[in-house]
């Protein structure tokens, strides 16, 4: 096929339930590059082309310039196969970042918390042998404090602990890591498949399986990690919830920010920015047959055969995701060389932007129209509104 087809094939399986903003249109214009290059490497294994990507209503792009080089979109579920597909796209980057959500009955101050945040992380400690990586303060990490509303069955306040598995990224006492842009053993046993839209790393057999159960130890180590640091900054706190936004879900798929539930129940942490309130949401099931008629997915995904796999997914938002204030979307795509460069309109239409990722334009978190969206779709209800107190970043 010519490339174009391939684009549009890519295309043809994304599946937004995002906003008609710019953070959505820019993920949806990288994510058919990612996905294009996966369906490619399946038929190379001799698995039907069928990969597809289910955007959350906090969908955006990454930050990450691998990630956003490699056409890697955030804010959903990536999945290439039924879920014993014995084999794993490593450019997707699994680190297991998630949250945890811990009550408390009275607020520490400011000065209390700082003093045990500056000790903790002068001498981290360790887990299991493994000597933890302070992360709390980098990238959108955080440690917020709220007060809780319209639920007087919850503590009073809570915190939230945002956190990842920086510990295994790299090679670890002969262990490959997570990163294969930072991992020297996984680089070697990688496989690497050439696309006209670029090359795609991953693994296969044993070694994906392999990889996927190091996965999992390491989404435990950080559930570890995120409660060591817990009852070090609070001491006695009743656990609320847990939940992993970024991360391997089986073989074959994959959450990129955002949470994947299994029953109506549980709680999951929606933050948006720090300035906004924060909410702890519950699951309705979803995707039903009506949602998937109403948003359009229905007779596209019974023509690409894919019906079974997005019925029922149960997706829910986990923060805000990026908004880039001063763009409007994506005019063209120049691929020079080995490089995208991504042509984008402005809001004022005076000029064009050119990048080649989006590291270093400047952005926004979104606010409660993420929630709104959530709400009106009907993914999940309100448990708790949550009013920020403060946040540290230490």
């Amino acid at each position: 096929m010519e490339k174009e087809t391939r684009l549009e094939q890519a295309l043809q399986h994304i599946f937004s339930l995002g906003l008609n903003d710019s953070g959505t249109k820019i993920a949806i214009k990288v994510m058919t590059y990612g996905l294009a290059k996966i369906h490619y490497l399946q038929e190379y294994l001799r698995f039907e082309p069928k990969a597809f990507f289910l955007g959350s209503p906090d969908l955006t792009i990454t930050r990450n310039v691998y990630r956003f080089n490699h056409g890697i979109g955030y804010g959903g579920i990536v999945s290439w196969g039924k879920g014993d597909d014995p084999w794993i796209p490593l450019d997707l980057k699994p680190n297991a970042c998630g949250m945890l959500v811990g009550g408390i009955e009275e607020l520490p101050t400011c000065d209390e918390l700082i003093y045990l945040l500056e000790n903790l992380k002068n001498d981290p400690g360790e887990i299991a042998g493994t000597n933890i990586k302070w992360d709390f303060n980098a990238s959108n990490h955080f440690i917020n404090l709220f007060k809780v509303m319209d639920n007087s069955a919850l503590p009073p306040y809570v915190f939230v602990i945002h956190g990842a598995g920086d510990e295994f990224r790299n090679d670890n006492s002969g262990q490959f890591g997570l990163y294969i842009d930072k991992s020297n053993i996984l680089q070697k046993i990688a496989k690497i498949f050439p696309t006209p839209f670029g090359p795609i790393t991953y693994l296969i057999g044993d070694q994906a399986i392999e990889y996927f159960k190091f996965y999992q130890a390491v989404e435990e180590f950080t559930k570890l990690r995120r409660t060591y640091v817990a009852q070090h900054l609070f001491g006695q706190f009743t656990l609320l919830t847990d939940q992993n936004h970024q991360g391997l879900t089986g073989l074959n798929e994959m959450i990129l920010g955002c949470h994947k539930f299994y029953d109506e129940k549980t709680l999951f942490p929606l933050m948006l920015r720090a300035d906004r309130p924060g909410f702890l949401l519950s699951g309705k099931f979803n995707l039903t047959e009506q949602q998937l008629e109403q948003n359009g997915f229905a007779q596209r995904a019974k023509l690409l055969k894919i019906y079974d796999q997005l019925i029922n997914i149960n997706i829910l938002p986990h923060g805000g995701g990026y908004l880039f204030p001063d763009i409007l979307n994506v005019n063209s795509v120049k691929e020079i060389g080995k490089n995208r460069y991504y042509e984008l309109n402005t809001i004022t239409g005076m000029g064009k932007k050119i990048v080649q990722h989006l590291r270093e334009i400047p952005y926004e978190y979104r606010g409660q129209q993420v929630l709104t969206r959530t709400l009106d779709i009907g993914l999940g209800q309100i448990q708790a509104t949550l009013i920020p107190q403060y946040t540290l970043k230490i």
